[in-house]
């Protein structure tokens, strides 16, 4: 899908779509497509244009299922944001550097060539921008036991706090990080 920036009317351009699964699988890094399962993206924007310039504005919404990270039961989850980006034309002899470092305001910023917008790139860096680093089925999770792995949330294995103390984790416990200047 794209938008054809000199066919873009004076009143905007409005797009809805939607993505499932498999598009969503074809597309995002290995890992990520294995951790969600994503059932549905709603995906709306709305193209202006000023000369050149084409300001995108919109949202997308995010249906899927994954395992919570702290009892590893799969849980459903949905999720939306909002988005904007400001696209100017490719200039000549522009090369893309990996090595440039970005400003604040160069994050809502892309560029197009040839006239056309490509919005399947938009698409999924918005859904992976939504996805959160510690997805949790509650707030209060009470996750695994670390002597026998049985889900706390489902009931009381009986073990006591006492039996993790055989943990080589202990001794982080009562580690200290001094400060600076201290």
């Amino acid at each position: 899908m794209s938008i054809i920036v000199s066919e873009i009317p004076p009143e905007g351009l409005s797009i809805d779509c939607t993505r499932d699964g498999s598009w969503f699988e074809s597309r995002a890094p290995q890992e990520t497509a294995r951790r969600y399962r994503v059932d549905e993206i709603l995906f709306h924007c709305r193209a202006d244009r000023s000369g050149r310039r084409v300001s995108i504005r919109g949202s997308v919404e995010i249906h899927c299922s994954t395992a919570c990270t702290r009892c590893l039961e799969l849980f459903s989850l949905s999720l939306r944001g909002d988005f904007f980006y400001a696209m100017t034309p490719v200039q000549a002899g522009y090369e893309q550097d990996s090595d440039t470092e970005l400003a604040e305001g160069d994050l809502e910023a892309g560029i197009y060539r040839d006239d056309l917008i490509e919005l399947e790139p938009i698409i999924l860096e918005q859904v992976l921008l939504q996805f959160p680093i510690s997805a949790v089925c509650s707030e209060n999770c009470k996750g695994l036991c670390p002597v026998c792995g049985q889900n706390l949330n489902k009931g009381d294995c009986g073990h006591s706090t006492e039996e993790t103390k055989n943990s080589p984790f202990t001794v982080l416990k009562n580690f200290k990080i001094a400060k600076k200047g201290s």
